[in-house]
């Protein structure tokens, strides 16, 4: 239809909006499946009449945490990405360190947002949308 083509010209659109979304989508989540299944997840508005609107997914602000994190939370996150997810006493075990300092450091990274439950084991991992922040910090760190 001339009239969208024009719209599109307008609003300066010049791919078709479903490859933007899905190319924003692998961009955010750095190809990995259960962050590209998660970031669609929240990008749904709403659905109604079987109809299902989208927005775009945005990459989430994790800059400020940049500051906040020491480097016992880089090796944390560190220790975290090598064994997939770790309950406090396998961290204590891993830092060798008392099993209270690292329920509260991984107490602290969850109240942050940056890692969550795993919903397959008992205990923690990287959020999947903090996911290219913590391998951006693991680089910038000389750790990965």
């Amino acid at each position: 239809d001339p009239r969208v083509n024009r719209l599109r010209a307008f609003f300066g659109i010049k791919d078709d909006p479903q490859k933007m979304f899905f190319d924003a989508l692998y961009e955010q989540s750095g190809g990995v499946f259960r962050s590209a299944f998660e970031l669609w997840q929240s990008s749904i508005s709403r659905i109604e009449a079987g109809k299902v609107e989208m927005k775009q997914p945005l990459a989430p602000d994790f800059g400020s945490l940049r500051r906040e994190l020491n480097q016992m939370d880089h090796f944390t996150l560190l220790s975290v990405q090598q064994h997939g997810s770790l309950e406090p006493e396998e961290l204590a075990r891993v830092l060798m360190e008392p099993i209270e300092t690292s329920r509260l450091r991984l107490d602290r990274l969850a109240a942050l947002d940056i890692m969550a439950p795993d919903p397959e084991h008992r205990g923690l991992r990287v959020r999947p949308e903090a996911q290219l922040f913590v391998n951006d910090l693991l680089q910038r760190m000389n750790l990965i």
